[in-house]
C-alpha cells in the first residue's frame, strides 16, 4: 500500500505545528517531537536486527496489550510489532493508533510489522543522531 497524503506546516501559538492527513487519520506534531529523516534512517537501520515482540491479532489493540508495549518501550526505545491478518484493521490504522496511545514515534511500517520509538524517561540508550 501506498500513503497518500497532505502535511501542512502552521504556527499555532507561535510553534511550528505539523499536520499530518494520512490515510483518513490525523496527527498533530510539534516541531520537536517529530523524527528527521536522518533519524528515522538511524532508527530503521537499528531496527532491522529486531524480532517483533507483541502480536496484535483478532482482540486488537487490549489495554493488556499496550501496558507491555508502555514497559517494553519504556526498557528498550525501540521495539517490533506484527499486526497479524485476524486483527481485521488495516496495518496503518492499528500503527497510528497504537503509537498514539503509547505516546511513541511510528518509525515504519513494513509489511505487517510496526516499528515505534520512544526515548526512555529512566535510562535513555539510543542516542539520536
Amino acid at each position: 500500500m501506498t500513503a497518500y497524503g497532505i502535511i501542512l506546516l502552521i504556527y499555532f501559538n507561535d510553534e511550528l505545528m505539523f499536520i499530518s492527513f494520512l490515510k483518513g487519520g490525523i496527527e498533530i506534531l510539534s516541531e520537536e517531537e517529530r523524527l528527521g529523516g536522518k533519524q528515522r534512517r538511524f532508527l530503521r537501520a537499528m531496527a532491522t536486527g529486531i524480532d517483533p515482540l507483541f502480536q496484535v491479532g483478532k482482540s486488537g489493540i487490549t489495554e493488556n496489550v499496550l501496558i507491555q508495549i508502555h514497559t517494553a518501550l519504556e526498557a528498550r526505545e525501540l521495539i517490533k510489532v506484527r499486526v497479524l491478518p485476524a486483527a481485521g484493521e488495516p496495518v496503518e490504522k492499528v500503527a497510528r493508533e497504537i503509537a498514539r496511545e503509547a505516546g511513541a514515534h511510528l518509525v515504519q511500517v513494513i509489511g505487517r510489522n510496526i516499528v515505534l520509538f520512544r526515548r526512555s524517561n529512566k535510562k535513555p540508550k539510543i542516542e539520536l543522531p
